[in-house]
């Protein structure tokens, strides 16, 4: 079993295995419950081959090529770890170096007898990356290699980070599923609320439709938070520019807008929240379970008349992490190695993700795990701990945001042929009967190689599209891109609200606190947004 279980497929037939046969079970501690089966037999092997000793060279029996077997891995670590104080305890072992690793230095650990020969070019090269550690220091410890893994892999590996924050904060855990704070007499567990026609996958109206409208929306929604922010700015700095309190806008906002009727220019968060309930599908918002998916508690969180609530189902409901009494404090250990920098497992989770390219739901779940992130840090320290991560990832969004202005400076092929004619005596912007639609855009027919796409296909320079705009605009700031992330969230569990319960079904996190959070993240966003200097 341990050896044919690292087919990515059977890694996430194991996953679902779990993942159905432990919901709803206390005492997962038995020696007949599933975790405690699986994790007896696959702990330490996934720990040892899989975390610490594996390497990127394909081939090799610890390979993390392709990108799948991470993914893969990673998923089903994270549902042998949840909620299971035993399975918890051994990886605690290991990060606190009580497990001894140096039997993993031999060349044994690394290609074992089975494994098949490797294409290299000579004996020599081939015994050379066979000599572990191929991936690490000799007696590197074992929390330093994960925590590397996790900061590289952010998005691979978000499964597994939600199993332990889940798992390791208490009080998010809940007996039943809300939509909506707070809980009163009358909340009730919201599969009742889900008729049979609504459990059913939506066939009619797939994701692309869904994200295509979404990226328009929250483009739309970006470009106006931002003149927003930037005339509110101005104000502070006073430096308002022209007499009538106009700040600068940037090139080719109005054509990153869309069409007029899309977005009022006095739209409140709330009108766009109400917006991205309309996504399409086969169900109207009045013939979904949730039609009224947000409530009026909900417009007064993003809204700004009340604070963040406290997160967490009230005592009567609330459910404690083990059926073992003071498992939690022995955990400890765990939490300070992992969750002591938060903004870096944020940025290490949304970096890599981009809003402009989200066509399915493949992704989604790493959007999800950093609103747990954001629920354990307002759990634990409350609204004003949000504002606190938000601002202490701007260090990371800065490097990025500076890469991207260089990038965006940077003299294009076109402006470069420009440049050369105008140094030649040519300064001829035309050519025939095409007039240059774009000033930064100067092709000419004898440019040669240098002669941009737009030109090849249409004989001149052609218009920016909106993405390409918005790309020009905004496009490196990471807090407009986690802004769009959170559009992509809404408009997914606003349409599908049949996920609702499967959220709850993987987490047992009621679905009112997540909502929670992300209104308060949709609140606090625009203030960070990263622009241009008037």
């Amino acid at each position: 079993m341990r050896t044919a279980v690292w087919k990515p497929w059977l890694c996430h037939a194991l996953e679902g295995y779990l993942r159905c046969f432990s919901f709803w079970v206390r005492r997962r501690t038995l020696p007949a419950a599933p975790q405690k089966i699986v994790g007896d037999v696959l702990m330490s092997s996934i720990l040892e081959h899989r975390v610490y000793n594996a390497t990127y060279v394909p081939g090799l029996s610890g390979s993390l090529f392709p990108s799948k077997r991470i993914e893969s891995v990673f998923s089903l670590l994270g549902e042998l770890v949840r909620y299971h104080y035993g399975n918890l305890k051994i990886l605690q072992d290991y990060i606190v170096g009580d497990v001894d690793l140096s039997h993993l230095n031999g060349s044994h650990s690394t290609a074992l007898p089975h494994t098949r020969q490797l294409h290299v070019g000579s004996e020599r090269m081939e015994q050379l990356i066979r000599l572990p550690p191929l991936d690490r220091e000799e007696h590197e410890p074992f929390a330093k290699v994960l925590l590397r893994r996790i900061s590289r892999h952010g998005c691979d590996t978000n499964l597994f980070l939600r199993s332990l924050l889940i798992s390791l904060t208490p009080g998010l855990r809940s007996k039943i599923n809300y939509m909506w704070k707070p809980v009163t007499d009358d909340t009730v567990d919201a599969r009742e609320l889900l008729s049979v026609s609504s459990r059913v996958g939506d066939i009619v109206t797939c994701c692309p439709n869904r994200f295509s409208y979404v990226g328009t929306c929250s483009r739309s929604f970006v470009v106006l938070l931002a003149e927003r922010q930037r005339k509110a700015r101005a104000l502070v700095r006073g430096g308002m520019t022209g007499g009538d309190g106009a700040a600068h806008t940037p090139e080719g906002v109005s054509s990153v807008t869309g069409p007029a009727s899309l977005l009022s220019p006095d739209a409140t968060l709330w009108d766009m929240l109400q917006m991205l309930l309309r996504v399409p599908h086969r169900y109207s918002v009045e013939e979904r379970p949730f039609p009224q998916f947000f409530d009026d508690y909900d417009r007064a969180i993003v809204m700004g008349s009340i604070d963040l609530p406290p997160v967490g189902p009230p005592p009567h409901l609330a459910v404690p992490l083990f059926s073992e009494e003071g498992c939690h404090a022995s955990l400890v250990r765990i939490e300070e190695v992992l969750f002591q920098k938060p903004p870096e497992l944020l940025y290490g989770i949304l970096g890599p993700l981009h809003a402009e390219r989200f066509h399915s739901t493949g992704r989604l779940c790493g959007v999800t795990t950093c609103i747990f992130v954001f629920a354990r840090v307002a759990r634990l320290g409350g609204a004003s701990a949000v504002r606190d991560v938000l601002e202490n990832i701007k260090p990371l969004a800065r490097v990025g945001y500076e890469k991207w202005r260089e990038h965006r400076y940077a003299t294009s092929h076109c402006a470069r042929g420009k440049k050369r004619r105008e140094s030649e005596g040519a300064g001829n912007n035309s050519v025939g009967d095409h007039s240059v639609p774009d000033s930064r855009c100067h092709c000419q027919a004898g440019d040669g190689t240098l002669r941009c796409s737009s030109f090849l296909l249409h004989g001149h320079c052609a218009p920016r599209s909106a993405v390409a705009l918005y790309h020009m605009n905004y496009g490196g700031c990471f807090f407009c891109n986690m802004f769009r992330l959170l559009c992509c969230w809404v408009g997914h569990y606003g349409a599908c609200q049949r996920y609702v319960e499967t959220l709850f079904y993987c987490t047992e996190v009621p679905f009112a606190e997540l909502k929670c959070v992300m209104l308060y993240l949709f609140r606090l966003l625009p203030d960070f947004f990263m622009l241009e200097a008037p």
